[in-house]
């Protein structure tokens, strides 16, 4: 999606723009695909971690629900 993205001048010079405004330099597309395959699981759970503790959350479900245990509903990072 990304690649296709920059395909578009318009969002390209969008991105420029932005990457400028926000970051003072030039992202190239291989320097974004280096930083997203950086990513680990590590610390994809501690940013889930941090972001998502002891929140409360809200669901909504549209159908029969028998029985719930309200344990199970947690969110178990």
């Amino acid at each position: 999606n990304l690649a296709l993205s920059l395909e578009s001048t318009e969002i390209r010079m969008c991105q420029l723009a932005k990457n400028e405004m926000a970051h003072n330099r030039y992202y190239s597309f291989n320097d974004i695909e280096e930083k997203i395959d950086s990513v680990t699981l590590s610390s994809f759970n501690r940013v889930c971690t941090n972001l998502f503790m002891d929140k409360r959350f809200t669901i909504a479900s549209i159908g029969k629900l028998d029985s719930v245990d309200e344990n199970e509903l947690y969110l178990n990072v």
